[in-house]
């Protein structure tokens, strides 16, 4: 009986000796490890954003040349047009300009009328109204140098239009008008048009287009009505000036072995027709023995009807 209690009083100390390891591993695992764990997940979220921004950064380290080099073609076209609209304030100047161009696109100044000018933070609006004359493909040639000759400008409210030929032959009228940009600061320059290589190089690329009129024709030309040659008559001199209808076969010979026909015309003239020559509204397709085979074209068509005349017409009496 002794034995048994020893052992169930041992077996009670080992439990409960169990029992109190488990309750601080519990605690320990609640109050420490949970924690740290959270602490850990924490620091390699942290890690992982780092890593990120570190991918990122080195991306934009590698963008970084391509950026400063487009930054540097930004300065440096800010710079050119500061340069070349400097003057742009001076309206004698950019009258100048404007002359130069529209000379040497063979363009007259009809009007010129400077408008108030446009204030902003960083530039200021110098508009004007003009007018020239001249052809189309001249004005064409003169609206390419202002895009690649005068740098910072605008060309709006344009209105084009037939103008009288009677005023210095030109063809057409061009209204519009030119906003020129002037950049608050800029260096005074008074650089004459078209300073550069580029310039020159639009300026021959649309002096080639001019010089080809041909291959654009001027829309605002005049044009004559088209006259269909057989609607009325015809100044041409002898068979050329006759119409297929009008002539009369009056007698066939032969010529060297080749039959010939005589035919009279309405003014009582008398010609000889041999084979292949052109009339009017028409041509000879053979002379036979017994007839004459003419071609006629009606009403300015492109397919000819054959006319056969004789001494004896078995068709129509003639």
């Amino acid at each position: 009986m002794r034995r048994w209690k020893r052992a169930l009083r041992a077996h009670g100390r080992t439990t409960g000796l169990v029992a109190i390891v488990v309750v601080w591993l519990c605690v320990f695992q609640v109050w420490w490890v949970a924690p740290r764990r959270a602490e850990q997940a924490a620091r390699q979220d942290a890690l992982a954003g780092m890593r990120t921004e570190l991918t990122q950064i080195r991306t934009d380290v590698d963008r970084l040349p391509a950026v400063e080099a487009a930054i540097a073609v930004l300065d440096a076209r800010i710079a050119h047009a500061q340069a070349a609209r400097a003057d742009a304030r001076d309206t004698t100047a950019v009258l100048r300009r404007i002359e130069l161009l529209a000379g040497a696109a063979r363009l007259s100044i009809r009007g010129y009328t400077p408008e108030p000018a446009l204030a902003h933070e960083l530039h200021a609006e110098w508009p004007s109204r003009l007018e020239l004359g001249g052809g189309f493909d001249d004005v064409r040639a003169f609206f390419d140098r202002v895009e690649g000759c005068l740098g910072a400008v605008a060309i709006g409210d344009l209105t084009l239009r037939a103008a009288d030929a009677a005023y210095d032959g030109a063809t057409v009228s061009a209204t519009f008008t030119l906003t020129a940009f002037a950049f608050n600061g800029a260096p005074a320059n008074r650089a004459d048009p078209l300073p550069d290589d580029d310039c020159r190089t639009v300026s021959a690329v649309a002096d080639a287009a001019q010089d080809a009129p041909e291959a654009h024709p001027d829309p605002f030309s005049p044009r004559l009505p088209a006259v269909d040659p057989l609607a009325g008559g015809s100044t041409a001199p002898g068979l050329a000036g006759l119409r297929v209808g009008e002539l009369t076969l009056q007698g066939l010979v032969l010529s060297a072995g080749r039959p010939l026909a005589v035919v009279a015309a309405p003014g009582g003239e008398t010609y000889i027709l041999r084979g292949g020559e052109q009339l009017l509204d028409g041509s000879v397709a053979a002379v036979h023995a017994d007839e004459v085979v003419l071609l006629e074209r009606r009403g300015g068509s492109a397919v000819a009807s054959e006319i056969r005349k004789a001494l004896i017409d078995r068709t129509d009496g003639r």
